[in-house]
């Protein structure tokens, strides 16, 4: 989702294969209102290099506290340098994943599985438009915990369930009793659009939950400050902040792939216009 909205166009929807490709690779307009406060080191640039390193790990990566632990970003380059593919399900043609069908494209044993400790809730504004949302890489990586609605049909939710907002009495993850921590709920949408779902009484009422503060890689222009995140930056670190109180300080990259799509689209932006 983007905060503030101002200063990033939104394209229309259109099925021809420049548009499809400029939205699913260059992409991805949206920033999250989820991101919190000030200050904090955020994701950086690593310039370790390019291409695969030892281990199959991706050397050309965005990089945070710590090196990310990535799959191999083979498949992507593949996908990148032939023709565009067709969905299995949908027929369109796609470049890395269909958005619409959250269908990875290409060999599908090559793209990696990103298991969660609790399921993922993604809420958007019918206004949006998903081939320019960076929450999609979560559902194309997890279709098993991580479910898209778009409003006004949403789900009755129960305790346990919080939102990732950060209210003035929002609780800090590292600081919460993860034990009431069930289902999390995330809105991507603009902020005007954000407040329709803020009013419904399914997401107004729920308790809400907030990251440390960290500064984005989003690569499009925005005018409401570096510190506001792409929805799959917001994601991401949550589970992160998550599974590191869980192991009590440990963190060994267990959700870093969230990132995966992310990393491969940036780097291939910077390289681009580098």
């Amino acid at each position: 989702m983007e905060v503030g909205g101002k200063g990033t166009k939104r394209g229309r929807d259109t099925q021809s294969d420049d548009h499809n490709d400029e939205a699913e690779v260059q992409a991805v307009a949206d920033t999250t209102v989820t991101a919190t406060s000030t200050g904090g080191a955020g994701i950086t640039t690593s310039t370790t290099g390019s291409g695969t390193g030892e281990g199959g790990e991706s050397q050309h990566q965005l990089s945070t506290e710590s090196p990310l632990k990535l799959a191999d970003h083979a498949v992507l380059r593949t996908l990148l340098d032939g023709p565009r593919q067709k969905c299995s399900k949908c027929n369109c043609t796609r470049r890395f994943f269909c958005y619409d069908c959250y269908v990875p494209l290409g060999d599908k044993a090559l793209v990696p599985a990103v298991p969660l400790p609790i399921p993922c809730d993604i809420l958007f504004h019918p206004g949006e438009h998903k081939s320019k949302s960076t929450s999609v890489h979560a559902r194309v990586l997890n279709p098993e915990q991580v479910t898209l609605y778009t409003y006004p049909e949403l789900p009755d939710y129960e305790e346990g369930t919080y939102l990732l907002f950060p209210t003035d009495d929002a609780e800090p993850v590292e600081s919460m009793d993860l034990s009431k921590l069930k289902r999390i709920v995330v809105i991507d949408s603009t902020w005007q659009k954000a407040k329709v779902l803020l009013r419904d009484e399914r997401v107004k009422n729920l308790p809400c939950v907030k990251i440390a503060s960290h500064k984005t890689l989003f690569w499009r222009y925005q005018s409401v400050g570096d510190e506001c995140l792409a929805t799959i930056e917001a994601i991401y670190y949550f589970f992160k902040e998550y599974v590191t109180k869980q192991q009590d300080g440990a963190y060994n990259g267990e959700v870093d792939n969230l990132l995966w799509y992310y990393d491969f689209m940036y780097h291939m932006i910077q390289d681009t216009y580098k």
